[in-house]
């Protein structure tokens, strides 16, 4: 019975192989693959026919996994990896090394997909956030906004442009389009209003000087604006066809009927 026992025990006992390293070897004695811990880290790396470490699998001290791909003058090319926020990223590079296209998901559930020049820059990001937003960004050389669209969490498009210096130069809704100057004050609006088109000029304290309006009841006027924007003069004309004019003085009194 004892030497039963001790048979079963050992056949039990060779299915488990234990060990620090193990090496794979090919037909010629070469190093092609190679299991092994360090640092509190578990790895395995495969090589080619060269020796060159092409592939890398792993798991870091902090529980973090990872996916390296090296070309065959052993640059890191590609990388699948979760941080230790629980983000998780496929990242492409370029031969020298370069991040040139990566992917991300967050754990809150945020995800981005950026395209990089070789210079580290990002000249197109693609984004959306957890509530259903997204939007495109594209950037110059310098690194800044020039355009940016997208549509928000209730659903409303909207594309934004902007100059070399980062202002706001236009921005466009799904009512309205607004032009700015170069320091960012509205200057222009046009819109489409409750009862119809619309059209404001405003001055450099954003106030309007000029606007324009058709109403949907055959209405369809002009007024000019005074510093204080209070009307000062409005031409029209009124549903039943007829033209109007009236000016009012400073004090907002009439000066015609």
């Amino acid at each position: 019975m004892l030497g039963s026992a001790g048979r079963a025990d050992s056949r039990q006992s060779s299915r488990t192989v234990e060990a620090e390293r193990f090496v794979l070897r090919d037909d010629r004695g070469n190093e092609r693959a190679i299991m092994t811990t360090a640092n509190g880290a578990a790895f395995i790396v495969f090589t080619d026919a060269n020796r060159k470490t092409r592939l890398s699998l792993g798991v870091d001290a902090n529980g973090c996994p990872s996916i390296l791909l090296l070309d065959s003058n052993h640059v890191n090319r590609a990388m699948v990896g979760i941080a230790p926020d629980g983000t998780s990223s496929v990242r492409v590079l370029d031969g020298a090394g370069n991040s040139r296209a990566m992917l991300l998901v967050g754990a809150d559930g945020r995800s981005g997909l950026a395209l990089l020049d070789s210079s580290g820059n990002t000249p197109l990001l693609l984004h959306t956030t957890p509530t259903g937003a997204g939007g495109i960004r594209v950037s110059d050389r310098s690194g800044r906004d020039r355009l940016a669209m997208g549509v928000g969490e209730d659903g409303a498009p909207a594309i934004n442009t902007f100059d070399a210096a980062g202002v706001n130069t236009t921005s466009i809704g799904s009512a309205s389009v607004n032009l700015f100057d170069s320091v960012g004050k509205n200057r222009v609006k046009v819109g489409m209003a409750a009862d119809g088109p619309c059209l404001n000029l405003f001055d450099r304290d954003e106030r309007t000087g000029v606007a324009i309006s058709v109403g949907a009841d055959g209405r369809s006027g002009l007024t000019m604006h005074g510093k204080d924007g209070e009307t000062r003069a409005a031409l029209g004309i009124l549903p039943d066809g007829q033209p109007a004019l009236q000016l009012i003085d400073r004090y907002g009194r009439p000066l015609t009927r």
